[in-house]
């Protein structure tokens, strides 16, 4: 019983939730990943955290790099790009198997999520948004939350919820 005991609480130990904070003045946020957790706030940063492993001593100072040349500069396996007023994460890893990573945005920033894999199945769940959204993907479930913008979501294989606000600023289209 102490063995198993002991397994299973360095098992839970073994995972810590890491935390990214990125400054920006983008207007737009373009995702390009399978299982995410948006959550609308009223501050200025764009926060990013994910459940991540333990480190690999040996892996100090590398960099990871997609086979495209995609670097990893977030250290959660994201990549992240701000020019032209609009902020770009890829994900690095095999989106099947990846936990998802959970993104504080400001609630006035417009989302723009196109899931490029052909097999994710992870969830996408967008809560308290004051601006526009716009989804799409092929196999993942969407979760629409006290959103108040205009939405444009559509899932070919996945279902599909929202729960609005009182007052939406304009068209809604889920499809």
């Amino acid at each position: 019983i102490f063995l198993t005991l002991s397994i299973l609480f360095l098992g839970f130990y073994a995972f810590a939730q890491k935390e990214v904070k990125l400054k920006t003045t983008s207007k737009v946020l373009v995702l390009n990943l399978t299982s995410v957790v948006v959550e609308g706030y009223s501050g200025s940063e764009v926060v990013f955290s994910k459940e991540v492993g333990p480190e690999d001593k040996r892996a100090e100072g590398l960099t990871r790099i997609t086979s495209t040349g995609i670097k990893d500069n977030t250290g959660l396996g994201l990549s992240t790009d701000d020019s032209n007023g609009i902020l770009t994460v890829h994900s690095l890893e095999n989106d099947f198997f990846s936990k998802p990573v959970k993104i504080m945005v400001p609630e006035q920033m417009k989302i723009v999520l196109i899931e490029s894999s052909s097999i994710g199945r992870g969830d996408i769940v967008i809560d308290n948004m004051k601006s526009e959204l716009e989804i799409s993907v092929s196999n993942g479930n969407i979760k629409l939350g006290n959103n108040s913008g205009p939405i444009n979501a559509k899932s070919i294989n996945g279902d599909m919820s929202a729960v609005f606000k009182d007052l939406m600023k304009g068209p809604i289209s889920l499809v």
